[in-house]
């Protein structure tokens, strides 16, 4: 990886509402690093998991090194169907 932070994705209450995770995550590659923490954390349970499930999918297609931090455990299946996902489940 050529750089520390390839982009910075929005907490602020105007990206969690999804105006912050659109044109962030739009120029990522297999040189980026992108890191989201409770992504969709501001919606349901259903929305923002769907959500970071979306997200997530579509930076392994591209190959971007992704560390997601949630609650949201059945984000956990995506390591299931994509060789290039890793997970770490750390409960208590």
């Amino acid at each position: 990886m050529n750089e520390v932070a390839h982009m910075m994705v929005s907490t602020d209450e105007r990206g969690r509402r999804g105006g912050g995770s659109g044109g962030e995550l739009a120029g990522a590659g297999a040189d980026s690093l992108v890191l989201l923490d409770e992504l969709g954390s501001g919606t349901s349970l259903e929305e923002g998991g769907a959500l970071a499930w979306a997200v997530v999918e579509a930076l392994s297609h591209v190959g971007a090194t992704t560390i997601l931090v949630t609650h949201t455990l059945f984000l956990t299946r995506l390591a299931t169907l994509y060789p290039n996902v890793t997970k770490y489940v750390k409960l208590g």
